[in-house]
């Protein structure tokens, strides 16, 4: 019989917490170092490294999170806080996964108030995974949600993140968002292939490429074409000029004439 000695679950076991003991019995004794209960299957992973189906793909659900409806459980992830890089100091947090999808946040932090002593415990942040095909695209929902938990000090650099399929709407199933991945990955190839289509020519220069600073200026063919039309022309004229009756030049027939005349 499984008990909490043998650091198993008991039998029906449900991990369902409201948020402040998310925060107080799981989050900050893990930032403090402290130990934790870990029969509830939370993982230590960075969840924003992985879209989401496949963080969840080979890691197991918290207990008796699934309901059998299609939607399976809740996932909870430890994560080191990221931030992008900013001239003056920290920047904002990084929430990207790859080119096009990130974690968008839905509303505002909230606070999480202990019941017990009516005391503020932490924050929590709704987010939605979205793709955009371009900056200035409509995002696209793909159906999953995420909770990230912090504390009062945000300077800890851990968060706890609960990851789950949508609840907001039955049709929304696990196989659903997988398809719907799915098909926005495909969309991201074409989009892809086209640009390269577009831009065939468009390769970056190797370091013998570029020409010397004093090197004359690669001609085209127009620009060859205009800069032969002034000399034709002077040709021409030069040629009527010598040909003409007012400067004809005498023919010499060779060298021996030449001297006769001469003396």
């Amino acid at each position: 019989m499984a008990s909490a000695e043998d650091g198993r679950a008991p039998p029906g076991a449900v991990f369902n917490l409201p948020d402040h003991e998310l925060i107080t019995k799981f989050l900050r004794p893990k930032v403090a170092g402290l130990p934790i209960d870990g029969q509830h299957n939370i993982h230590d992973f960075d969840a924003y490294s992985l879209s989401p189906d496949q963080l969840v793909e080979e890691r197991e659900e918290a207990l008796g999170t699934d309901n059998h409806d299609g939607k399976r459980g809740h996932w909870y992830f430890f994560t080191a806080v990221r931030h992008h890089q900013a001239k003056n100091g920290r920047g904002r947090r990084q929430r990207a996964v790859g080119e096009g999808y990130t974690w968008h946040s839905e509303h505002r932090e909230e606070p999480v108030i202990d019941k017990e002593t009516g005391r503020c415990v932490g924050y929590k942040l709704e987010l939605s995974y979205q793709f955009r095909e371009s900056p200035r695209a409509r995002p696209t929902r793909l159906g999953w949600c995420m909770t990230e938990y912090r504390l009062n000090d945000d300077a800890a650099g851990l968060v706890l993140c609960r990851v789950c399929v949508s609840r907001h709407k039955t049709e929304t199933t696990y196989d659903s968002v997988i398809k719907a991945m799915e098909d926005c990955n495909m969309r991201k190839a074409m989009v892809d292939c086209n640009k390269s289509k577009a831009m065939p020519d468009c390769k970056k220069r190797k370091a013998g490429d570029d020409p010397h600073p004093d090197a004359p200026r690669l001609q085209t063919q127009r620009r060859q074409e205009k800069n032969q039309q002034p000399t034709e022309q002077l040709q021409e004229i030069e040629r009527r000029w010598l040909y003409s009756d007012d400067h004809a030049m005498p023919a010499v027939a060779d060298g021996a004439a030449a001297a006769a005349t001469a003396g």
